[in-house]
């Protein structure tokens, strides 16, 4: 559904932020992007979606190459659930925050869509409620319930686990599994890795700015130098390791 080809990209004044970057999210899974800070995650998160364009190579989304479309073309397809809801929250009520992107893309059944979305996120009942009276955690509910309306065939979530208490967290990771079980191509970018190894089916590693690596997360095996760069070590990395042999595709199965 989405892939990258050889994707290079600097901000101006810098070098090396991607060098030749190559990797795909199919459809019906979630690929798991791990790295140290500073490694591209942001980057790419921000080329998803056409906020960023690549200096080099290309990004295609179902089959066609967006380089030419506009972001409001893009975003039909791609939607992205930033790491901090500052980012995204503008309205005064619940319902209407969710509705921004509904109604920006003019899509159809524009209530049946917030409220199905809230109801995944089981903020139901506080959809009148200003988003900035919700605790933190459900404020970021309130962001992927945005996300979740557009009904997109890719999602993107960066860091959606950051600031939760367990409860949300288990709303998260329901969310994950029915986008995925729907067909979607969803791309976690997470920093705690140990939080998502049982949600995911491919892990790509990205070390000062390059992809090093692409692991079918059910059959493949990390090294522990791979593990290092993505940013993970000691007992972290071993536990990691031991899950993507086996224990990680038990629990998704």
């Amino acid at each position: 559904m989405l892939t990258f080809h050889h994707v290079s990209f600097d901000y101006q004044g810098t070098t090396g932020t991607l060098i030749d970057v190559s990797f795909s999210i199919p459809p019906g899974s979630c690929t798991l992007l791990v790295g140290h800070n500073g490694a591209g995650k942001s980057t790419i998160v921000q080329l998803s979606n056409g906020l960023l364009r690549p200096r080099s190579g290309e990004i295609r989304l179902r089959g066609y190459s967006i380089a030419e479309l506009p972001v409001h073309e893009i975003v039909r397809d791609v939607a992205v659930m930033f790491q901090h809801p500052g980012d995204q929250l503008t309205e005064r009520t619940v319902e209407r925050e969710v509705a921004v992107g509904v109604q920006a893309l003019r899509l159809d059944r524009g209530f049946e869509r917030v409220r199905a979305a809230l109801d995944l996120v089981e903020l139901s009942r506080s959809a009148h409620i200003h988003p900035y009276d919700l605790d933190p955690s459900d404020r970021k509910l309130v962001t992927l319930a945005s996300v979740l309306a557009l009904r997109t065939p890719v999602v993107v979530l960066d860091e959606p686990f950051v600031g939760l208490g367990p409860t949300q967290v288990r709303t998260v990771e329901r969310v994950m599994i029915q986008l995925r079980d729907e067909g979607r191509s969803v791309l976690l970018v997470a920093h705690d890795v140990t939080q998502a190894w049982g949600l995911v089916d491919r892990v790509v590693v990205l070390d000062r700015g390059t992809a090093i690596v692409e692991v079918n997360a059910r059959d493949g095996v990390l090294t522990d130098g791979v593990l290092e760069a993505a940013g993970m070590t000691g007992s972290h990395a071993r536990r990691f390791g031991r899950a993507l042999g086996g224990e990680s595709a038990e629990r998704k199965r």
